[in-house]
């Protein structure tokens, strides 16, 4: 009778040494998954971040493409060198200017009115509106061509080209 109770004891201790391996092996996959999901999702985070920027730059290029109404300059003289998308409209007969950029972690915009006493130099890149996070902006304007270049906070770069439909003549 001793013997089948040992045997039994050591069943049972084989048994729970059984499940606690398997629990561990549970534990450790679902662990794995986590932070495989986790990884996916901060990649996946990024590239929509890459991809929000761009489309919303294209989208503001499409909205004013007319001949002479796109341009890259700096902001202003506070900030030479710098490169902002001036997008030019002229609503009810006033010329309307909207400057696109990159500022203090955010690509921004910055819309304003022209008029007689209208100068551009009255703004500072703080005063426009903060759009989306961005580390940094770069634009270009080639033979009807923009090209940009929005690097996201910590993240890899997105570039873009968009061909202005009113061709060469869409801005300086």
């Amino acid at each position: 009778m001793r013997k089948l109770q040992k045997a039994h004891s050591v069943d049972g201790l084989f048994v729970l040494a059984l499940f606690a391996v398997f629990a561990a092996c549970v534990v450790g996959v679902l662990l794995a998954g986590a932070g495989s999901a986790r990884r996916l999702t901060e990649l996946r985070d990024a590239s929509m971040e890459r991809r929000t920027a761009v489309r919303y730059v294209a989208a503001r290029i499409h909205a004013v493409d007319t001949a002479g109404a796109v341009s890259v300059a700096s902001f202003g003289s506070l900030t030479e060198g710098s490169d902002t998308l001036w997008l030019t409209e002229v609503l009810d007969g006033v010329e309307c200017r909207t400057r696109i950029y990159c500022y203090d972690g955010y690509l921004r915009e910055l819309f304003t009115i022209g008029g007689p006493d209208f100068d551009p130099n009255d703004f500072v890149p703080g005063d426009g509106e903060k759009v989306l996070p961005l580390e940094a902006a770069e634009f270009a304007l080639t033979d009807g061509l923009v090209t940009m270049r929005l690097t996201p906070a910590g993240g890899e770069a997105a570039e873009s080209a968009v061909a202005l439909r009113a061709g060469k003549g869409g801005g300086a």
